[in-house]
């Protein structure tokens, strides 16, 4: 018994005809009858009792149907797990993200993505992007958004957003006043920024470190969603992100953009050394696709600032 055989087999059972088997299998009809033949003497016993042209199949036959059915639809769950696979509509994906970016546009992407891929798990974590680069290179995480690292080798780096820095202040706070902040304006005020012991403070400009340090009070976050919800209320100055900004508009808080567009550049790490899954690719185009109109959002304070 073969593969064709038993194919033959279920279509003669199924249109209840050599000739109608033939014509599904764009085969000729004395080439069905010579499998069916074939396949009565390998499997030893009569599988069809022949009454002129109409054929009337054996007890032996009717449960021989029966596994060939089983062994069907255990092939189209198969095929139809393949095309999951292959559409990246199956498995899971496991992602690490900085805080900066786990709240708002990033369980949005997220969301938007699981929407259509019912059987996707997954798993989303915020650690820092010391960690996140770990996690992608040891394989504990398939992708992970960070801050860009200079000699980073267990991972591979893709531009993802570049996140200009905004002052928000209360209103009526004097920097409420100005269109634009430079670094100098900053000078006298309590300032709210990252703490020296989170990436994102390595990340600032030095003149804009510089001007931090010398505050004669500061306050130190390890996310830019604290720092924000500080200067709302009436703390000081927040120095964030603008995603951050446009993720908590707040009333009676006033948002301007910094001088010289100083920002974040944040990336999509992968594994350097590891093939991606299906999932994960379609995951990272998304989140590129996702990038581009968040960019364009973050710039808002730029093309039209208040005033």
């Amino acid at each position: 018994m073969n593969a064709r055989q038993v194919e033959i087999f279920r279509r003669v059972m199924l249109t209840g005809s050599i000739t109608e088997a033939a014509k599904h299998l764009h085969v000729s009809q004395p080439a069905v009858s010579k499998q069916m033949r074939l396949l009565e003497d390998d499997v030893g016993f009569t599988l069809f009792e022949r009454s002129g042209n109409r054929l009337s199949p054996t007890d032996e036959a009717m449960a021989l149907f029966e596994q060939a059915e089983m062994l069907y639809r255990g092939l189209d769950q198969l095929d139809r797990f393949a095309d999951d696979l292959r559409e990246s509509r199956l498995g899971m994906l496991r992602l690490a993200a900085m805080p900066l970016l786990s709240q708002g546009w990033l369980p949005r992407t997220v969301a938007g993505f699981l929407s259509e891929r019912l059987d996707v798990s997954l798993s989303l974590v915020a650690r820092s992007t010391d960690w996140i680069a770990r996690s992608v290179a040891s394989g504990q995480s398939d992708l992970g958004l960070g801050l860009f690292r200079d000699n980073e080798l267990g991972v591979l780096q893709t531009p993802l957003l570049q996140l200009p820095l905004v002052c928000a202040c209360p209103v009526g706070h004097p920097l409420a006043k100005r269109a634009r902040i430079e670094i100098e304006d900053l000078d006298g005020y309590d300032l709210i920024a990252p703490s020296n012991f989170d990436p994102l403070h390595r990340a600032l400009p030095q003149a804009l470190s510089q001007q931090i340090s010398t505050q004669k009070r500061r306050l130190e976050v390890f996310t830019t969603q604290t720092a924000l919800e500080l200067a709302v209320n009436g703390l000081g100055v927040a120095i964030i992100d603008a995603l951050t900004a446009l993720e908590r508009p707040a009333e009676g808080l006033c948002v301007r953009p910094l001088e010289h567009n100083v920002g974040f550049n944040i990336v999509i790490m992968s594994p350097r050394h590891r093939s991606q899954s299906r999932l994960a690719q379609a995951f990272q185009r998304q989140l590129v696709w996702d990038a581009r109109k968040a960019q364009e959002t973050a710039m808002q304070f730029f093309e039209k600032p208040q005033v």
